[in-house]
Protein backbone atom coordinates (compact mmCIF):
# COMPACT_ATOMS: atom_id res chain seq x y z
CA UNK A 1 0.00 0.00 0.00
CA UNK A 2 1.14 3.39 -0.81
CA UNK A 3 0.44 6.93 0.93
CA UNK A 4 -2.60 7.65 -1.96
CA UNK A 5 -4.28 4.45 -1.42
CA UNK A 6 -4.02 5.04 2.95
CA UNK A 7 -5.26 8.29 2.00
CA UNK A 8 -8.70 6.33 0.47
CA UNK A 9 -8.57 4.41 3.08
CA UNK A 10 -8.88 6.82 5.25
CA UNK A 11 -11.64 9.43 3.71
CA UNK A 12 -13.68 5.98 2.93
CA UNK A 13 -13.49 5.53 6.82
CA UNK A 14 -16.52 5.17 9.20
CA UNK A 15 -17.51 3.68 12.60
CA UNK A 16 -15.26 5.35 13.95
CA UNK A 17 -14.04 7.94 11.35
CA UNK A 18 -10.34 8.77 10.98
CA UNK A 19 -10.76 12.10 12.16
CA UNK A 20 -12.75 10.91 15.04
CA UNK A 21 -9.40 8.45 15.98
CA UNK A 22 -6.92 11.25 15.38
CA UNK A 23 -8.32 13.84 17.66
CA UNK A 24 -9.18 10.80 20.36
CA UNK A 25 -4.93 10.23 20.14
CA UNK A 26 -4.45 13.57 19.47
CA UNK A 27 -6.13 14.93 22.79
CA UNK A 28 -4.81 11.69 24.79
CA UNK A 29 -1.05 12.59 23.66
CA UNK A 30 -1.20 16.22 24.36
CA UNK A 31 -4.19 17.39 26.68
CA UNK A 32 -2.77 20.86 26.53
CA UNK A 33 -3.58 21.20 23.71
CA UNK A 34 -7.52 20.98 23.64
CA UNK A 35 -7.71 24.46 24.84
CA UNK A 36 -7.87 25.13 21.08
CA UNK A 37 -10.71 23.57 20.26
CA UNK A 38 -12.85 24.59 23.22
CA UNK A 39 -16.09 25.58 21.14
CA UNK A 40 -15.09 23.67 18.10
CA UNK A 41 -17.29 21.71 16.53
CA UNK A 42 -15.46 18.11 16.12
CA UNK A 43 -17.46 16.97 13.24
CA UNK A 44 -16.48 19.93 11.15
CA UNK A 45 -13.04 20.03 12.26
CA UNK A 46 -12.85 16.26 10.82
CA UNK A 47 -13.59 17.43 7.39
CA UNK A 48 -10.90 20.33 7.44
CA UNK A 49 -8.66 17.31 8.73
CA UNK A 50 -9.98 15.35 5.76
CA UNK A 51 -8.80 18.08 3.36
CA UNK A 52 -5.92 18.75 4.85
CA UNK A 53 -4.74 15.69 4.51
CA UNK A 54 -5.36 15.66 1.03
CA UNK A 55 -3.66 18.76 -0.06
CA UNK A 56 -0.68 17.36 2.65
CA UNK A 57 -0.50 14.20 0.33
CA UNK A 58 -1.08 15.91 -3.14
CA UNK A 59 1.76 18.15 -1.94
CA UNK A 60 4.10 15.15 -1.53
CA UNK A 61 3.43 13.80 -4.58
CA UNK A 62 3.31 16.45 -6.86
CA UNK A 63 4.23 19.80 -5.94
CA UNK A 64 1.88 21.95 -6.90
CA UNK A 65 2.12 25.68 -5.60
CA UNK A 66 -1.75 25.92 -5.14
CA UNK A 67 -0.87 22.67 -2.27
CA UNK A 68 1.62 24.71 -1.01
CA UNK A 69 0.05 28.15 -0.65
CA UNK A 70 -2.91 26.26 1.60
CA UNK A 71 -0.33 24.65 3.91
CA UNK A 72 1.21 28.09 4.38
CA UNK A 73 -1.82 29.55 4.62
CA UNK A 74 -2.90 26.88 7.22
CA UNK A 75 -0.14 28.01 9.09
CA UNK A 76 -1.18 31.52 9.11
CA UNK A 77 -5.00 30.78 10.47
CA UNK A 78 -2.97 28.62 13.32
CA UNK A 79 -1.02 31.69 13.63
CA UNK A 80 -3.92 33.54 14.07
CA UNK A 81 -6.07 31.56 16.48
CA UNK A 82 -2.90 31.80 18.62
CA UNK A 83 -1.77 28.39 18.02
CA UNK A 84 2.15 28.01 18.41
CA UNK A 85 4.30 26.31 15.71
CA UNK A 86 5.74 23.90 18.74
CA UNK A 87 2.12 22.51 18.86
CA UNK A 88 2.55 21.28 14.88
CA UNK A 89 5.20 18.26 15.49
CA UNK A 90 2.29 17.06 18.58
CA UNK A 91 0.19 16.78 16.00
CA UNK A 92 2.62 14.81 13.39
CA UNK A 93 3.29 12.11 15.98
CA UNK A 94 -0.30 11.89 16.78
CA UNK A 95 -1.43 11.79 13.10
CA UNK A 96 1.85 8.95 12.71
CA UNK A 97 0.51 6.95 16.16
CA UNK A 98 -3.85 6.92 14.59
CA UNK A 99 -2.36 6.13 10.97
CA UNK A 100 -0.03 2.86 12.33
CA UNK A 101 -3.38 1.96 14.48
CA UNK A 102 -5.79 2.78 11.84
CA UNK A 103 -3.98 0.24 9.26
CA UNK A 104 -3.07 -2.19 11.94
CA UNK A 105 -1.74 -4.81 10.04
CA UNK A 106 -1.34 -3.34 6.37
CA UNK A 107 1.01 -0.77 7.92
CA UNK A 108 4.73 -1.43 7.61
CA UNK A 109 7.83 0.77 7.22
CA UNK A 110 7.63 2.19 3.96
CA UNK A 111 3.91 3.59 4.50
CA UNK A 112 5.12 4.73 7.45
CA UNK A 113 7.98 6.79 5.76
CA UNK A 114 6.06 8.12 2.99
CA UNK A 115 3.42 9.77 5.59
CA UNK A 116 6.28 11.07 8.04
CA UNK A 117 7.55 12.69 4.78
CA UNK A 118 4.32 14.38 3.84
CA UNK A 119 3.81 15.22 7.55
CA UNK A 120 7.01 17.00 7.83
CA UNK A 121 6.98 18.65 4.22
CA UNK A 122 3.33 20.21 5.22
CA UNK A 123 4.41 20.98 9.00
CA UNK A 124 7.81 22.85 7.79
CA UNK A 125 5.51 24.75 5.51
CA UNK A 126 2.89 25.94 7.75
CA UNK A 127 5.53 27.06 10.22
CA UNK A 128 6.95 29.29 7.10
CA UNK A 129 3.36 30.60 6.68
CA UNK A 130 2.71 30.96 10.14
CA UNK A 131 3.21 34.49 10.18
CA UNK A 132 3.45 35.39 6.79
CA UNK A 133 1.28 38.31 5.61
CA UNK A 134 -1.49 36.31 3.72
CA UNK A 135 -4.94 38.60 3.33
CA UNK A 136 -7.59 35.69 4.64
CA UNK A 137 -10.84 37.96 4.15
Amino acid sequence: MDIRVSLELILASSNPRFSDRFYQTFFDQNPEVKKWFSGVDLTRQGVLLAMALQVMVEHHLRRHLVMKNYLKLLGNRHHRLGIPTSDYPKFGASLLSTLRDFHAERWNDDLAEQWRAASVEAIQLMIEGHTDDFDVT
